[in-house]
Formats: C-alpha cells, sequence, structure tokens
C-alpha cells in the first residue's frame, strides 16, 4: 500500500521538493533557535556555507527521484482502490 502510494503522487512530491530547493535559492534561512537546538551539527555546517543547504537538499531530491523512478506501477485493481 505504501509503495502504490508512493508510486501515484511520485509527481506531487517531487514538484513539491523542487519547490522547495527553488525557495532555498531565493531565500537564505537563519540556522539559529529550535532549527539549531535540534540539528546543532547540521546547522552549523549550514551556517559556515552559504551553499551546503541547497547542496545536501539538492542530493537528496535526486536521491528521492532515483527511488520514485524505480517502484513499479500497481496492477490497474490498486489503483483503482487507491482513488476510491
Amino acid at each position: 500500500m505504501i509503495k502504490r502510494h508512493f508510486y501515484i503522487k511520485k509527481e506531487e512530491i517531487l514538484k513539491e521538493v523542487k519547490q522547495w530547493l527553488e525557495l532555498a535559492e531565493r531565500n537564505e534561512a537563519a540556522y539559529t533557535g529550535l532549527v539549531n537546538d535540534h540539528n546543532y551539527t547540521w546547522a552549523n555546517q549550514f551556517k559556515a556555507s552559504k551553499t551546503k543547504y541547497k547542496e545536501m537538499l539538492a542530493a537528496a531530491i535526486t536521491e528521492l527521484e532515483e527511488e520514485l523512478i524505480k517502484l513499479e506501477r500497481p496492477s490497474d485493481y490498486e489503483l483503482q482502490l487507491q482513488q476510491e
């Protein structure tokens, strides 16, 4: 069921994460407060380099896209159940 869900939603998911990347290219985030408290190591990496976050996000999106492409098409019956 989970694989079927991601197969059906893969285009929406990829569109969303690519929008995140576009936002990251236009806006600079602040890696302080709650973000820093919960992700100290990554926040420090991101603070040290203006491009590190965008690079890591782009790599994660590429990996996600590769994995979503590998998903096999569900049967027509499974697709019908998902859309109900």
